[in-house]
């Protein structure tokens, strides 16, 4: 589904970097990759190769350095010489994976999307999934408190981190650099078609990071998350699919009551997006998927939502294998190339201006 580009403007991106530099806050060197390791597993079938490496950069305030892991799993038959673009996914992964490892590339899902782009050409894509230190998370909230008011309390400094790594794995200017630490070109990674996906706490990371930045993804999923109560209107921007275990208790799904006027989980979001919904059937706004049903075609929407009836928390990745249809909907989804688009690199953070756009 293609959208229009709308209301940003070129000018608005020439003040916000003369403030920016003005300001001082950033080194605009201070960010840098480094390669570590190549990692390969076979956990079904198919070989998934993947680039480790360490993304630099200075923490929110600006003043200390910080380092992250990540993984990049590139398209298959990718040649950096050559001209195409491919999408890529950022995936953000649970609590469990939470470290200095190879884990955030062992979950299920970073699994999946490295898999299928080794075997399906329509699913063919860069994998980008960054590590979240032990003592932090990509939305500083609580798992169990459902939908919160999004502010600098909330911005996780790893989530600060994954955005401006995205942002420089983006910037033509540091080609050498990824030429170097992973064997790839800027150029190759196709802006309309970045896509997040999360599971659990970084299914809270995915609410957050869409709602903070409304014009960069093309679509996200999130599965066993909840999102920000204050940030509404920003969420609807972008396609949005949300997938929960009816009987989740690590991260409780109900619906907007005279107990709980925010509700829980995903269905706290969905309920506070649209009050009219009852979580089962469809609205103007929401459409409801029946995971049961191959023949559910869910292509055309814009915002869904899938519940397993009877099922727990283990739906935060186990819904890679039983969400018919879902890579489908999320590789069609694109925003157009932008036509005027000024791309600003401050300490690795590119922020996209005049890619604003509307659903259609």
């Amino acid at each position: 589904m293609l959208r229009t580009a709308t209301n940003r403007s070129t000018l608005l991106g020439a003040l916000m970097l003369l403030s920016l530099l003005l300001a001082g806050t950033q080194d605009v060197h201070a960010s840098t990759v480094t390669y570590d390791k190549d990692f390969s597993e076979t956990p079904g079938s198919v070989l998934l190769s993947w680039k480790r490496a360490y993304y630099q950069d200075l923490d929110i305030a600006g003043s200390t350095s910080m380092q992250m892991p990540f993984g990049l799993a590139k398209p298959n038959g990718y040649d950096s010489s050559g001209s195409t673009k491919y999408p890529l996914v950022l995936y953000l992964h649970g609590a469990g994976a939470r470290g200095d490892s190879d884990a955030m590339m062992q979950r299920t899902t970073a699994r999946f999307f490295a898999e299928s782009a080794q075997t399906t050409p329509a699913y063919n894509a860069f994998v980008l999934a960054p590590q979240c230190a032990s003592s932090h998370q990509w939305a500083e909230t609580p798992f169990s408190g459902g939908p919160y008011t999004l502010g600098a309390g909330t911005y996780g400094e790893y989530m600060h981190l994954a955005e401006n790594l995205l942002g420089y794995l983006t910037d033509n200017g540091n080609n050498a650099d990824l030429a170097t630490a992973l064997g790839i070109n800027a150029a190759h990674i196709d802006l309309s078609r970045i896509y997040v996906v999360g599971d659990s706490m970084g299914a809270y990371g995915t609410w957050d990071i869409v709602a903070r930045q409304p014009d960069l993804f093309a679509a996200a999923i999130a599965s066993a998350g909840s999102g920000p109560k204050n940030k509404l209107t920003e969420l609807l921007q972008t396609p949005f699919w949300a997938i929960h275990g009816e009987n989740d208790t690590t991260v409780p799904n109900y619906l907007p009551h005279a107990g709980d006027l925010d509700g829980a989980g995903s269905l706290g979001m969905l309920g506070l997006i649209d009050p009219t919904f009852d979580g089962s059937t469809a609205t103007t706004i929401i459409y409801v998927d029946n995971p049961s049903l191959s023949g559910d075609d869910p292509l055309a929407q814009t915002l869904i939502y899938t519940e397993y009836s009877g099922a727990g928390h283990e739906v935060a990745t186990s819904w890679t294998g039983n969400t018919s249809g879902i890579q489908e909907w999320l590789f069609a989804q694109a925003i157009p190339e932008p036509g005027t688009i000024l791309l600003i690199g401050v300490g690795g953070l590119m922020l996209a201006l005049a890619r604003g756009r509307k659903r259609s």
